[in-house]
């Protein structure tokens, strides 16, 4: 069981439920306790799943002209009800060389700004891609 609780646990008037999305490598859409599995990363000149770090994802999703492979640009939805002017999500990027690795990235994000920290959990293994529709978190 790979549980993520104490890296998405925001504090809000009413639970927040944690749920579980699939982006596109090129639209990510974060929100309070999500899981973001984004299956089509894919690898381009030296931006690899590989080299793939906190800073490099980091820069991607708070720059609206920079990019790494086609991880690009995220966009923040605020939580109602929420104590704070952050939010953490999940983001599981699966490799593209080895369907079902992922690399497990802690995201802080302001609410309503492109300031992110990215922050990585670790690499995990499941030996088969994750159907995001099909997972209840």
């Amino acid at each position: 069981m790979l549980d993520l609780s104490a890296n998405a646990n925001h504090l809000s008037a009413t639970r927040i439920a944690t749920t579980i999305a699939a982006d596109s490598a090129a639209s990510v859409a974060l929100a309070a306790n999500e899981v973001n599995v984004i299956n089509d990363f894919t690898a381009a000149g030296a931006a690899t799943w590989d080299a793939l770090s906190a800073s490099a994802l980091d820069t991607a999703i708070s720059n609206n002209t920079l990019s790494y492979a086609n991880l690009a640009d995220a966009t923040t939805t605020a939580t109602a009800n929420a104590y704070e002017t952050t939010q953490s999500s999940i983001m599981m990027i699966q490799n593209d060389t080895n369907l079902g690795e992922y690399k497990v990235f802690q995201v802080t994000e302001t609410i309503a700004s492109d300031d992110y920290a990215v922050s990585l959990i670790g690499t995990v293994d499941f030996g088969h891609q994750i159907d995001a529709t099909a997972v209840v978190a």
